[in-house]
């Protein structure tokens, strides 16, 4: 699956998700090909889109807000997603922040 906020064939930006069906999955021998994924616009018209992440990483030992998220071994407390519509654009989202209920093994 990827999230993707990019410009469609018309011109306007947009969030879209890039995914495959389970029952595709990955094949070596047919590489991972455009045909297998499909499209789906989330959001249309966005003029911005702002994931945000809390946590401790590996190099600080003190909890913080970081605008990237790298850590394979460790999960974000937190993800903040904000979203900003075209000037004139009545649409209003608040911001959304989830905490994330992982079971750490």
């Amino acid at each position: 699956m990827i999230l993707d906020q990019s410009a469609a064939a018309d011109g306007k930006t947009g969030l879209r998700i890039r995914w495959r069906p389970d029952q595709t999955g990955f094949d070596a021998k047919l590489g991972d090909t455009d045909e297998n994924w499909r499209e789906t616009i989330l959001i249309p018209s966005i003029r911005n889109l702002t994931f945000s992440y809390f946590g401790t990483t590996e190099d600080k030992a003190e909890a913080a807000w970081t605008s990237t998220w790298e850590s394979a071994k460790q999960t974000p407390e937190i993800v903040k997603l904000s979203v900003d519509f075209p000037n004139g654009d009545r649409r209003f989202w608040p911001e959304l922040a989830v905490k994330l209920m992982l079971r750490r093994r």
